[in-house]
């Protein structure tokens, strides 16, 4: 598990939901929000550190005049949305896997060759990777059954094209050298351009790789699973290209030139984020907003259930950057989306006391192999903030400044 927040397991309720469900709830007040009396928040006692509390200034659009990488790593954020869920193809496939982020810093895991990925990125516009996998067998680290898509984008039809048979003939030729069983040979997949297999990948069986150009986009499908497995692989390459294919179609790819001309927050919602003082963001993960889909590319299990919830809710927003936040149709979908998201306790989960000042908080330590994670959430009408933290006074100090910022976000967004 990592830290952030859209990357949360989908869990059951904890056993508050009498309390949960009227968490932060403010009445609203000129578009913004204000405490109900019963809340009992101390505004003048919260703690809130350095953070900012409130909203930051419209973000300028990227331009044709930004920095090329800050205008590719705001259309790999936006193509998230249009990358297909594995479980659309497969229904087992339901659990986050690695990698899953912009290309950048998912490609050469996809590839396995540092020379197709170095040469991937000299004429590539971008991309995303998504990856999920089934549960794996008992004492194993590695899924039983698992799809990595990553759609990357390139100027000219031609370029997609090249860069498809190049890539795949650069992994084949780069593994020469390997053990038998791990050497990538060309292989023939219906529905798919090119293609490689290894005999042995990480999970016991063979693994397929294939690059299928289609206009400017190439579609890139890794599938590799216990030895049980093999017969589904190249049926589900086959059928993840295809669909991919059909979904990428849906783009709106910026146009380049001159005049090209991106958003950054188009629907005004990262904006109630805090910022984050690494704003170069390395990953091109956060600094992000996501639509449904987009976002359960990061949740930790049940994947199409965690798309559902955020369809359910009309939670079509979710802001990461320092904190996340997430804006649903209605109070009572945000309060869904918490209490559907906040795990339960168990002997590695702990409820923790909130802030000073504001009980409305949720907040949570959990074990993790580095060390404890703290995590509190609150919400404030339409809206739920979230911010985590490997200290738990810095996790207080965040979320009782984000509850601020959410106190002037707009409620009547629409």
């Amino acid at each position: 598990m990592t830290s952030r927040p859209v990357r949360l397991a989908r869990y059951i309720a904890l056993g508050l939901a009498c309390i949960l469900t009227v968490v932060g709830c403010a009445n609203s007040v000129g578009g913004s929000a204000k405490p109900r009396p019963g809340d009992l928040v101390n505004l003048k006692a919260l703690d809130t550190g350095t953070f900012q509390t409130d909203p930051s200034p419209p973000f300028p659009p990227v331009t044709s005049s930004t920095p090329d990488a800050e205008l590719i790593r705001v259309e790999e954020q936006r193509m998230a949305e249009f990358i297909i869920l594995p479980a659309d193809v497969d229904p087992e496939l339901r659990d986050y896997n690695e990698p899953t982020g912009t290309m950048p810093a998912t490609a050469e895991a996809v590839l396995g060759s540092k020379r197709a990925y170095t040469d991937l990125l000299k004429t590539t516009l971008g991309g995303f990777t998504a990856a999920a996998g089934s549960p794996g067998t008992a004492g194993k680290t590695y899924p039983k059954l698992s799809l990595t898509l990553m759609v990357a984008r390139f100027i000219t039809p031609q370029d997609a094209a090249a860069a498809a048979k190049k890539a795949i003939d650069t992994v084949v030729a780069d593994s020469t050298a390997a053990p038998a069983d791990e050497v990538q040979r060309p292989v023939a997949v219906p529905g798919v351009a090119f293609a490689a297999r290894m005999a042995r990948s990480v999970s016991g069986g063979p693994a397929l790789l294939s690059a299928t150009p289609s206009g400017v986009f190439v579609i890139f499908a890794r599938t590799l699973g216990e030895p049980d497995q093999e017969s589904k692989l190249a049926p589900l390459l086959t059928k993840a290209t295809a669909a991919q294919i059909t979904e990428i179609k849906k783009f709106p790819a910026l146009a380049r030139g001159p005049n090209a001309q991106l958003p950054v927050d188009s629907d005004s919602i990262l904006i109630y984020t805090i910022p984050d003082a690494d704003s170069a963001n390395r990953a091109g993960t956060t600094r992000a907003v996501y639509g449904p889909t987009g976002a359960s590319h990061f949740a930790g299990d049940d994947q199409p259930a965690v798309r559902k919830l955020f369809v359910d809710t009309g939670t079509d927003h979710i802001a990461v950057w320092k904190t996340t936040v997430f804006r649903s149709a209605t109070a009572a979908g945000a309060s869904r989306v918490m209490t559907t998201q906040m795990p339960n306790p168990s002997a590695t989960i702990r409820v923790t006391s909130p802030p000073v000042g504001l009980p409305v908080a949720r907040c949570l330590s959990r074990d993790t192999v580095i060390g404890p994670q703290y995590e509190c959430w609150v919400q404030v009408g339409r809206y739920l903030g979230v911010a985590t933290d490997r200290s738990a006074v810095t996790t207080r100090q965040m979320i009782s400044a984000q509850y601020k910022i959410l106190l002037k976000a707009d409620q009547n967004h629409s």
